[in-house]
């Protein structure tokens, strides 16, 4: 027996309009935790960026050449790692930057179920009263409850670097 799936669209001019203006939008939106608002209880420290410069060196065993990658500026990090090569080690140093350097939270917090987020996730917590535990972080680690007090959720936020936006909306101006 063969079951047919048939999907009906929504024709009328109200959908087309909405779709058209959905899709002009660029930005990204993050799901917002607002402390007052929908974290209940919280034991963060915010977590300001410090300029670093990661240096990843190490030797290739098979070859017995040393190899060295460099990314960012400020005060060094070296890291230790055999087995790379040159392009490897650049590779991995910004990896490690993106991984380590960049503002964020350290503990957690607990919030309502909504909005429901998963590990990895960006997300944005917001303190109208103090900017400096205002920032956008990623999730490292969610534990969701369900018990007679509801649904919670036990989030501990992490690091987020936020890469320098490339690009212009001004125009050059030539003609």
């Amino acid at each position: 027996m063969v079951q047919k799936a048939y999907k009906h669209t929504d024709l009328s001019f109200s959908s087309k309009k909405n779709k058209t203006q959905n899709s002009n939008k660029s930005q990204e939106t993050f799901p917002i935790f607002r402390f007052g608002k929908n974290i209940i209880q919280d034991e963060l420290t915010p977590l300001e960026s410090k300029p670093f410069k990661i240096i990843v060196r190490g030797e290739n065993p098979k070859t017995g050449q040393t190899y060295r990658g460099a990314y960012g500026t400020g005060e060094t990090c070296y890291y230790e790692i055999d087995g790379l090569d040159s392009q490897g080690a650049e590779k991995r140093a910004k990896e490690i930057f993106n991984e380590k350097c960049g503002s964020g939270f350290k503990g957690k917090f607990i919030s309502f179920g909504f909005p429901s987020i998963t590990h990895s996730q960006i997300i944005e917590v917001q303190d109208p009263d103090d900017l400096s535990r205002s920032a956008k972080a990623f999730v490292d680690k969610v534990i969701k409850k369900f018990n007679k007090d509801g649904y919670r959720q036990e989030i501990f936020p992490g690091f987020y670097y936020e890469p320098p936006k490339t690009g212009s909306s001004k125009s050059n101006g030539k003609k």
